[in-house]
């Protein structure tokens, strides 16, 4: 591919940065120089390796793991050397993966529900169902800090439907007591699409807890739409044609196209928080009218995330929209607290 190792040796680690500084900035001034008109970058992880016992398979996953976080925190460093803190983030990754089992069986996952409102009257038009880690301590994890390592080693696929289940569970419940039911949405990894999918085991289960596929809503980033896996476009249609209705997160966050929108096998998109995060937001009118009359024109619905102020509110139903969630209206909520408060 695009990844080259190198080993190296000189007098000093100070002389050996050096020298790979000068190498890659004399790369790039013959790139530019040759194809002013081509962009390309060449950043360097680097590891020093310490004593002639040391494995090489780490000391190469060291040295990619310090230029994986370049290219994710870019500076416009050429290079930069691996670190304790790499190191001891590295274990921290490597204990939560370890915990996994444990926590799963244990059941210190914990589902909460973020509701999801009508914009101008306020009423309950659904839930999010998110999920929370709570260690024996009782202290709570919040998903950005296990989310991505599960999703990098494959647990995710588990906890997700850990989720799914719970929400079914009590879904079921709530019929059983003749409580109203909203839709409410679980979120599931594109890691699932790197086999044999979610819709076959999503109709199994949804059918064994007896609940209506129309309460039932499958959330995936837009990112995934635009992956290249041909199974998320058949398996969302699948979805759809049995009932359950497919949700696209993080709407125009960088992947967007006219394009994709025409295609997209989905029935809500939900646009992210940061079209609301504009200091004037009657600047931004005209654009938000019109990402909005482009969605409806392929009959799916709008759902604004992010919502925190009423002049956010105001300003989206003078626009047209109908659907929106955030902490205005409420934060997310520990399952039995949801039931308690809006499952009438």
């Amino acid at each position: 591919s695009d990844l080259f190792i190198s080993l190296a040796w000189n007098e000093s680690r100070e002389a050996l940065k050096e020298l790979v500084e000068r190498t890659i900035l004399y790369f790039s001034g013959l790139q530019r120089s040759q194809f002013p008109d081509r962009k390309v970058s060449l950043i360097a992880g680097i590891y020093f390796i310490e004593g002639s016992d040391e494995d090489i398979d780490t000391a190469i996953e060291n040295s990619n793991l310090t230029r994986k976080r370049m290219k994710k925190q870019y500076n416009g460093s050429a290079c930069e050397v691996y670190t304790r803190e790499l190191r001891d983030q590295r274990e921290a990754e490597k204990h939560i993966v370890n915990e996994f089992e444990t926590a799963l069986e244990n059941r210190h996952f914990k589902v909460f529900i973020q509701p999801k409102f009508m914009l101008d009257s306020m009423e309950l038009s659904g839930g999010e169902a998110l999920v929370r880690w709570q260690k024996p301590d009782g202290k709570m994890v919040f998903p950005d800090q296990f989310i991505p390592i599960l999703e990098k080693s494959g647990a995710i696929v588990r906890l997700d439907f850990f989720v799914f289940e719970e929400v079914l569970r009590y879904m079921r419940k709530w019929a059983m007591e003749g409580r109203t039911l909203h839709r409410i949405s679980v979120n599931f990894s594109r890691r699932h699409f790197e086999g044999e999918g979610i819709y076959k085991r999503i109709c199994e289960m949804t059918d064994a807890y007896q609940v209506d596929h129309k309460y039932i809503e499958v959330e995936i980033t837009e990112s995934m739409l635009v992956s290249g896996l041909d199974i998320v476009h058949t398996e969302m249609k699948l979805l759809r044609e049995a009932g359950f209705s497919v949700a696209i997160d993080d709407f125009g966050t960088g992947y967007s196209s006219l394009s994709m929108l025409h295609d997209m096998p989905a029935d809500i998109v939900k646009m992210d928080k940061s079209f609301l995060d504009k200091n004037d937001m009657e600047e931004e009118r005209e654009f938000i009218e019109r990402i909005g009359a482009l969605i409806r024109s392929v009959k799916e619905e709008i759902i604004f995330e992010g919502v925190e102020t009423p002049q956010q509110v105001e300003f989206l139903v003078d626009c047209g929209f109908r659907y929106g969630q955030g902490y205005l209206y409420d934060r997310p909520l520990p399952i039995q607290v949801f039931e308690e408060k809006y499952m009438k």
